[in-house]
């Protein structure tokens, strides 16, 4: 379960930023993949399909969300990978909003890390070594950071986010300053953004929780 607070002192009224609401969005990470049960890389530059125990997550998801995000999602924001696109399709059929697939969204690009096990991997991806073939952590960062530009740019639409984990945990170090968030699949996070502070390593400061069905 994830729960970040904003500190108290960046958090401003609606009124006092000129909004009539608080300015929110929803992060979906995908469903099971079949990556995930085989326990190796997929990147964004390689597509895999969801399993059926992650349609089922995603149908589930769908049914959280119209239980506790008031009914006003009015847009999603999905990485167009085939893994991300099954469960926006599987959550649209509740929601049945417009969709936007957004190639910035994809996760990060991993090369010859793609298909490897994850075990493997894990020790050079934390000493921030790029994958040959791939993205370094600072493009992939760069290519997030504008990616949340575009959903910031859709609050007032209130969009709900359907991409991967590493995409998650870059967007929230972006808006809480917060290293390491990890979501499992198909968990379902609102994004409560209090104050935009475009920074060299920040953009904006929010709050996080989960929510659950």
């Amino acid at each position: 379960m994830i729960d970040i607070h904003a500190p108290e002192e960046s958090r401003g009224s609606p009124e006092e930023s000129g909004e009539s609401e608080p300015l929110v969005f929803f992060f979906l990470r995908h469903g099971q993949s079949l990556a995930n049960v085989q326990g190796v890389r997929a990147g964004g530059d390689y597509d895999v399909p969801l399993t059926s125990v992650g349609i089922r997550q995603a149908a589930a998801a769908a049914e959280t969300l119209a239980r506790t995000a008031d009914h006003r999602i009015g847009l999603i924001i999905s990485s167009p990978l085939r893994r991300v696109r099954a469960t926006t399709e599987e959550v649209n059929k509740v929601l049945n909003v417009p969709v936007l697939f957004e190639p910035s969204l994809a996760e990060r690009y991993l090369g010859f890390w793609n298909n490897q096990p994850v075990d493997r991997t894990e020790q050079p991806m934390r000493a921030g070594v790029a994958p040959p073939g791939g993205e370094s952590e600072e493009e992939f960062t760069a290519r997030i950071r504008n990616a949340v530009c575009l959903v910031l740019g859709h609050l007032h639409r209130r969009p709900l986010v359907v991409a991967s984990r590493g995409v998650a945990r870059v967007m929230t170090r972006l808006l809480t300053g917060v290293e390491g968030v990890a979501l499992d699949n198909c968990d379902l996070v609102r994004v409560g953004l209090c104050s935009l502070v475009p920074s060299e390593d920040r953009l904006g400061v929010a709050s996080l929780a989960s929510l659950e069905g």
